[in-house]
């Protein structure tokens, strides 16, 4: 089969093998000449490799609304030399897979003069919600060569740069527990707002930096809760990191600040001043992600945290000065399927806990099983097991233990693009060294949810 592209052909000799010819005038004598060669590939790469042939002996002859991105690529991936050094198969197939898993399916078909920066910025926005700035400037380098070596067109593609926000309102109830009848938790409203910023960008070569910024607020109606848990929190923190091949190193460190703003609570033979838990706390960490392979991605952050209760003294032999302990951070994705994928890790840090003591020192693993059933239903599975160690409180609670396990399972259908429904079980279990404070909870929800 022998197919005509301007002034070149295809001539299919089977499978996998064809036969490129090309036509053009010779700028010595003015005469018409023909090429020929014989190549083996896919169909983009043979249309690829024709390209190349005619911009080989007249780039005059190559109409940009002839050439798709797909076409393009391909080309610059064909190339013999990258940079100038041989081109290895290893590197063709890493820049190949980014091209096809990200930018193939919105742009792949589209013409490459015909193609904007806003359209790939807008593609961009979109991959920086699940890939790294590395990532994202791996493909960008890959696709700014192709055009580049292609058809030279005027194309600038600026630094990764992101700005994200994001907030959450939650108003709930705190379910009232029971142990024979008599009430350890008391039922109560409750109001949590979470505000997050990050800014990442990429600022020479695979070197960047990672600024954000969080706040939290907790307001809870009833006062037990309320002298416990209300609280402000506010946080910074700066990232640096560098990517290399499949792989981005970076360093760290966090700040924070904690300010409880509950009444002072009196219970019989206590007097607790919400004030005293109040504190600040400096992380330092390392940390590295690894893609290793297309579907298999791992991040491991490390480190060390020291929490300062500068108003310790307002519960003295309750509230420690300060706590110091490790930091760590594991996690790893493997996207099995298209729209599927297991997310499993463990972590050790410090945090708050709803008793009369400083905090808890937490170690947890966990496992989370996102499915594609089909295009309209979405399951998931969820399990958390952690164990804890509370810190502070006096003799009562310093150095009490509990486990708490947390399962899930969740059906979600997608009414519109927008618009989805959702039921979800959920199974609560703790075990704790605290004297009644051991429960088991079953829950089962409903609900509709939109984005906008």
């Amino acid at each position: 089969m022998k197919r005509q592209y301007g002034t070149g052909s295809i001539t299919w000799l089977s499978e996998g093998k064809a036969k490129l010819r090309v036509w053009f005038s010779d700028p010595s004598t003015g005469q018409r000449r023909q090429r020929s060669e014989t190549v083996r590939g896919t169909q983009l790469e043979v249309e690829a490799a024709l390209l190349n042939l005619r911009m080989r002996y007249d780039p005059s002859t190559v109409a940009p609304k002839e050439v798709t991105l797909d076409v393009l690529v391909n080309q610059y991936l064909n190339a013999r030399k990258k940079n100038g050094e041989p081109r290895s198969p290893y590197s063709r197939h890493k820049e190949l897979g980014r091209y096809n898993r990200h930018i193939r399916p919105v742009l792949g078909t589209e013409i490459a003069s015909s193609i904007t920066t806003q359209d790939f910025n807008r593609v961009y926005n979109q991959l920086q919600e699940s890939l790294s700035p590395s990532t994202i400037q791996k493909i960008n380098a890959v696709l700014g060569a192709a055009y580049e070596l292609g058809i030279s067109l005027d194309k600038k593609f600026s630094d990764t740069s992101v700005l994200l926000l994001s907030n959450g309102l939650v108003v709930a109830q705190e379910p009232e527990i029971l142990n024979g009848g008599t009430p350890l938790r008391i039922e109560g409203d409750n109001l949590r707002n979470t505000f997050a910023a990050r800014y990442r960008r990429i600022l020479s070569g695979s070197t960047g930096v990672d600024i954000g910024y969080g706040n939290s607020i907790f307001d809870y109606e009833e006062q037990y809760h309320s002298a416990l848990l209300d609280r402000s929190y506010n946080e910074v923190s700066l990232d640096v990191f560098y990517g290399m091949a499949e792989t981005e190193y970076y360093a760290g460190y966090r700040y924070s600040s904690t300010d409880f703003e509950g009444d002072v609570l009196q219970v019989p033979g206590l007097v607790f001043n919400p004030a005293a838990r109040s504190n600040h706390a400096h992380a330092g960490y390392v940390g590295a992600r690894h893609q290793l392979d297309k579907n298999i991605l791992a991040n491991v952050r490390a480190g060390v945290q020291n929490i300062d209760y500068y108003d310790f003294d307002l519960m003295p032999g309750l509230i420690p000065e300060d706590e110091s302990s490790p930091y760590v951070d594991a996690r790893m994705e493997w996207e099995y399927a298209e729209g599927s994928k297991l997310v499993a890790g463990a972590t050790l840090a410090r945090g708050a806990t709803d008793l009369q003591a400083a905090d808890q020192e937490i170690s947890s693993v966990y496992a989370q099983l996102l499915h594609k059933i089909s295009g309209r239903v979405h399951g998931t599975l969820t399990g958390r097991f952690q164990d804890a160690e509370i810190s502070g409180g006096g003799e009562k609670l310093d150095g009490k233990e509990e486990s708490l396990l947390l399962l899930g399972a969740s059906l979600t259908y997608a009414i519109a693009d927008n618009i989805w429904a959702e039921v979800s079980y959920n199974y609560d279990e703790l075990d704790s060294d605290v004297p009644h404070r051991s429960f088991e909870r079953n829950y089962l929800s409903v609900g509709i949810g939109t984005t906008y």
